[in-house]
């Protein structure tokens, strides 16, 4: 026998025809060295196919965050009117909570004024007593605006 390479053919034969009472036995060698990167015997292993990656995990949710409640209008100024002798004083409010620049108009008088946050503005308009209503508005660069009517 061939060190290294197993049984040669008559080897083989010879030891199988003890064993089975005749027949022929062929051994098939293959020659080659444990360092080849093929494999021995200049064959290349097969390698079983890698296993399919899993599926990615499914994205994150951002946690749901309530629906905002829709925007409401912002309030127009109170105006309350005070009457004297020479004319009308108004106080007027803000309840937008946002300070704007706002005008009184009534009967062709007009007049603009600033009006803080939440703030307040005394506002005096000069008038001849009539004894009737007059109306009037205050208009706010805010979106806001408040119809006003004094017996004057």
């Amino acid at each position: 026998m061939l060190r290294g390479y197993g049984a040669t053919e008559a080897e083989a034969e010879g030891s199988a025809l003890g064993a089975t009472g005749g027949g022929k036995v062929v051994v098939s060698v293959c020659a080659g060295t444990v360092g080849e990167p093929r494999g021995r015997g200049g064959v290349t292993p097969r390698v079983a196919p890698a296993p399919p990656a899993p599926p990615p995990p499914p994205p994150q949710q951002q946690p749901q965050q309530p629906p905002k409640p829709a925007e409401l209008p912002k309030q127009g100024p109170t105006v309350t009117a005070d009457p004297g002798l020479a004319g009308v004083t108004f106080h007027i409010t803000d309840r937008s909570g946002v300070a704007s620049q706002c005008t009184y108009s009534s009967e062709g008088f007009q007049s603009s004024f600033g009006l803080p946050a939440n703030g307040s503005h005394d506002l005096f308009v000069p008038a001849v007593r009539l004894f009737k209503n007059r109306t009037g508005t205050v208009t706010c660069d805010n979106g806001t605006s408040t119809n006003t009517s004094v017996f004057y």
